[in-house]
């Protein structure tokens, strides 16, 4: 190594370390670094070392260079380029650039005047990437101002006005009035503008509280008619239908004739969400024809099964009369996202009563519901089917893929001379859960070796599930958002918004109103009910990926 003196313009470089034996090009790499001169702009000369400039070619090993060697550099350096992305601190950003990179929590709505059943919905609503990517492909050219007076589509006016009110919510760090969206949803929706009686000077007394579920389904049947299955302007576009409708088949046996045909009904009914019937109200007929006792639900999937079966009275063609039949219903096609609704409430008739007819009355008995739920019981054979194969083959892939880890850690061990003669590595949550569905599924089913889907495909036409869920669906929903009631009415109480956080999936927001607060997931599955407290009204769920999808 050779120690040289640098002189460029008013600048000396003392002590420069360089290797004459690496050549030219290092040298000047070593002079680039200490005065970012770049090195084909560098003209390099040294009384006494080399005669005029350096060429780039020349042997420094041969030159006569000394320690400390005066080296003369000109040279026009390259300008440092300014930062024009200044760091940015959060004590520095304004609210709405804290809210556009999620640097706060997210904002909540105003309440109107009984308005937390909208609110509380809309905050799940807002969470469902699809819809939100569906909106955005809608463009109404109309007049709010005139829709009431001179008429217009009202479903793609309120579609459009609740994707603007939610892209602002967004983008806002701070909370939100949502006039607008409120004022079109009264003028479309006369019910939503009732108002209480008893006011000041004989005048209302404020606006009704109104029913999230019944709002949930205005939202729906809006989205289903201003997004239409037939119509696919973009590729991110996706249906109402494929996003939130569940597709039934029905099964009627006549229990007073067994020799009456048996009646199917595909496609017999299609609804918006799950009900969870938690008391039936009637006593229901066994094979016997003998009466039953109303059943009680206490899980939410025996309160769902409970509610797509049960007794009708129907007409028998051979017994020339009405008679009893038992209904039997399954899911023939499952959306994306699914809505469980807790039947708590029931009409109450008040025949003593002056003032009415009747009350809506609350049942607040606890009924629980699962984080992850499996739908596997309630579909028809078709999808029980690949969801058994699907299951049975991930399942597989989850064995061999422990396995191979297993053999890793055993070659680690020995490499080590580690003395434990095993490692024992138990399955973790997950696949303890997919080992209990699979068991489940299989039962009463015939031994068959699993046959893999097709592919994965959301397009594939053979998939059983369709074109919204992938092929090897296994059945699983995880929950996502939750509308709950406190209260011991439907006409009155207060509704309040829970939803899943995308970061950290065991914190969930609450949505009280504008008031905005985190909760972890065990606070969540104690909203089951059973006293005063807030209580699980509209349970959403969102289709689960498969591990190969992770």
């Amino acid at each position: 190594m050779l120690t040289i003196c640098i002189k460029w313009n008013k600048q000396t470089f003392e002590n420069v370390e360089f290797d004459p034996a690496l050549g030219v090009s290092n040298l000047k790499s070593v002079i680039c670094k200490l005065t970012n001169v770049p090195p084909e702009r560098q003209k390099l000369m040294a009384k006494g070392a080399w005669i005029g400039t350096l060429k780039d070619n020349a042997d420094l090993t041969m030159l006569p260079i000394k320690t400390n060697h005066q080296v003369m550099l000109m040279g026009t350096a390259d300008v440092m380029p300014v930062n024009v992305n200044k760091a940015l601190f959060i004590e520095d950003m304004s609210k709405e650039d804290l809210a556009k990179t999620g640097s706060i929590s997210p904002m909540g709505f105003v309440n109107l005047g009984n308005t937390c059943y909208m609110n509380s919905v809309l905050q799940v609503i807002r969470t469902m990437p699809d819809l939100r990517d569906s909106l955005s492909t809608l463009r109404f050219n109309g007049s709010l101002s005139t829709l009431q007076t001179q008429g217009g589509d009202g479903n793609l006016a309120l579609s459009c006005t609740l994707r603007d009110t939610l892209n602002t919510l967004d983008k806002s760090g701070e909370k939100m009035t949502p006039f607008t969206l409120i004022q079109l949803i009264r003028v479309l929706f006369p019910q939503y503008a009732q108002q209480m009686p008893g006011g000041p000077g004989g005048g209302g007394g404020g606006f009704m509280q109104q029913d999230a579920e019944e709002f949930f389904n205005t939202l729906t049947s809006v989205f289903q008619n201003s997004l239409p299955s037939s119509i696919l302007p973009t590729p991110n576009y996706t249906s109402a239908g494929d996003l939130l409708q569940i597709e039934f088949e029905e099964q009627l046996s006549c229990v007073e004739e067994p020799k009456e045909p048996v009646i199917m009904k595909h496609k017999s009914e299609l609804v918006n969400k799950l009900v969870c019937n938690i008391k039936s109200n009637v006593t229901s007929t066994d094979d016997n024809n003998s009466n039953v006792p109303a059943k009680v639900a206490n899980i939410m999937i025996d309160g769902i099964i409970l509610n797509m079966e049960g007794t009708l009275e129907k007409h028998s063609d051979i017994l020339g009369r009405n008679a009893i039949w038992r209904k039997h219903q399954r899911i023939s096609k499952l959306p994306k996202y699914i809505c469980v609704q807790f039947m708590r409430f029931f009409w109450k008739p008040t025949p003593d009563s002056r003032e009415h007819a009747g009350v809506k009355c609350k049942i607040m008995r606890p009924v629980t519901f699962p984080e992850n739920f499996d739908v596997y019981p309630l579909c028809n054979d078709a999808l029980q089917k690949q969801m058994k194969i699907n299951r049975e083959l991930e399942l597989k892939a989850k064995d061999a893929k422990t396995e191979e880890k297993s053999k890793v850690v055993e070659g680690i061990t020995n490499d080590n001379n580690n003395t434990n003669d095993e490692m024992n590595i138990e399955d973790d949550e997950e696949e303890v859960a997919l080992k209990a569905a699979l068991t489940m599924s299989m039962q009463n089913d015939e031994t068959k070796p699993p046959q893999p889907p097709t592919n994965n495909n959301n397009n594939n036409n053979n998939n059983v599930f369709g074109e919204h869920l992938p092929s090897d669906f296994t059945g699983h929903y995880e929950l996502y958002g939750i509308v709950t009631h406190k209260g011991r009415s439907a006409d009155s109480g207060h509704y309040i918004g829970w939803v899943r956080q995308e970061k950290d999936p065991d914190m969930w927001w609450k949505f009280d109103d504008a008031v905005v607060s985190e909760v972890t997931t065990s606070e969540i599955m104690d909203l089951k009910g059973g006293g005063d407290w807030h209580t699980a009204y509209l349970n959403f769920y969102r289709y689960k990926k498969s591990s190969s999808q992770k």
